[in-house]
């Protein structure tokens, strides 16, 4: 009987399967740390592309603000302006209103008050009549700085001949002096 010793060829194919599976291991530890490197590459470059696009947003939130600083200085700037031009303009119209005041020629009124609120004026006095009264407000030289005029009161007077009056005079121009702050 032939005796064939096996354990040679044994050794040699358990050898070899030892190969292929270290082969095969080496393969997957190398595949798997090329995945995780590309991820991270991959990653990291998403990292950096979001932090670009941080920086560049605050630093366009700088430049918001920046301007906003800037907006608010104009306006602040400009309502100094618009206040400045409201005052000249309340100062001409009344420069001319006491210069057409002075103008008055009427011996029949006298003013005794004027008040001013806003761009209304009140006028108050004394009148030798009624019909006085009327034809001087009709001719009075400073009627064209006025869009509206109310007689608000006329009584007699008990004590002498005079009438006592009082009438409301709306200016064509609003003088808005408020000064607006800005927010």
């Amino acid at each position: 009987m032939v005796v064939i010793n096996l354990l040679p060829w044994r050794t040699y194919k358990q050898i070899y399967e030892e190969k292929i599976i270290k082969k095969m291991l080496l393969s997957v530890m190398c595949f798997s740390t090329l995945i995780a490197a590309m991820a991270h590459f991959f990653l990291s470059q998403q990292v950096h592309g979001v932090s670009l696009r941080i920086v560049h947003l605050q630093e366009e939130m700088r430049q918001m603000r920046l301007l906003k600083k800037q907006i608010r200085k104009d306006q602040h700037q400009m309502n100094s302006l618009n206040m400045m031009r409201r005052l000249q303009e309340y100062r001409l119209a009344t420069s001319q209103l006491f210069g057409e005041l002075g103008k008055n020629n009427a011996a029949d009124v006298c003013f005794t008050s004027i008040v001013r609120n806003k761009n209304s004026l009140l006028f108050s006095g004394n009148v030798s009549s009624a019909l006085a009264l009327t034809a001087f407000l009709k001719t009075w030289s400073a009627l064209f700085l006025f869009s509206e005029i109310k007689l608000d009161y006329l009584k007699q007077q008990p004590e002498n001949r005079f009438m006592e009056f009082r009438f409301r005079a709306i200016e064509n121009h609003s003088y808005d002096l408020t000064y607006s702050k800005v927010q």
